[in-house]
């Protein structure tokens, strides 16, 4: 377990020679969430995805399958386009987006 802590330490910026990205941020270039059935009838695209805060993971329990850990606070950072409804109310928007989660 506290190799692999001090793993997780290391990859706040990346390893080039061993082909290994950094933590910080975790990027994903466009996610997309397709509408629901019922009620919330709303496309989400989100691009540039950064999510921050990975490298600060404290681990709590770990097997060759399984990790356990506590991030103390995520920041995502995102640009977004909403198209759809919510019951008959329409929902359409688009711009920039922040998340800061924070355990307390």
């Amino acid at each position: 377990m506290t190799a692999v802590q001090g793993a997780i330490k290391q990859l706040e910026n990346p390893i080039p020679e061993l082909g290994l990205p950094s933590l910080e941020p975790v990027r994903d270039s466009h996610l997309t969430i397709a509408p629901g059935p019922n009620i919330m009838r709303i496309e989400q695209n989100f691009e540039n995805f950064d999510s921050y805060g990975f490298s600060t993971a404290n681990v709590s329990k770990f097997d060759i399958i399984n990790m356990e850990c506590t991030v103390p606070e995520v920041k995502i950072e995102f640009d977004y386009h909403f198209d759809g409804n919510i019951l008959l109310i329409p929902v359409k928007g688009s711009g920039p987006g922040k998340i800061n989660a924070c355990k307390y």
